[in-house]
């Protein structure tokens, strides 16, 4: 859905994750897949293949050896940083940031 070309700065930040992989001899895609499980609240990554041939791309993906020092080369070149969002603040009248208003019969 209203898809266009990734901006300079982003492909060129992709380039250089691909390099540190390429130097340690991962594939971006095995990296990039296994990348989410690093969270603490992460506990598992749907990579939703349709076809026989794409659900053994991510099997083998997914059993793929990815070195700790391909995590730490990315953290020491500035590719690996702390998300910037912040917690969505909670809104008066609504249980939680994104739940609809509760609206009580009186």
């Amino acid at each position: 859905y209203d898809y266009a070309p990734a901006p300079r700065a982003i492909r060129a930040r992709v380039a250089r994750i691909e390099a540190v992989c390429r130097r340690h001899g991962v594939k971006l895609a095995d990296a990039a897949l296994r990348f989410p499980m690093h969270h603490p609240q992460v506990v598992s990554v749907i990579p939703g293949g349709v076809t026989p041939r794409e659900v053994a791309r991510n099997v083998a993906s997914l059993a793929a050896r990815i070195p700790k020092e391909v995590w730490r080369a990315l953290k020491a070149e500035g590719l690996l940083t702390r998300d910037p969002r912040t917690r969505e603040r909670k809104k008066y009248g609504q249980p939680g940031a994104r739940k609809r208003f509760q609206f009580s019969k009186r």
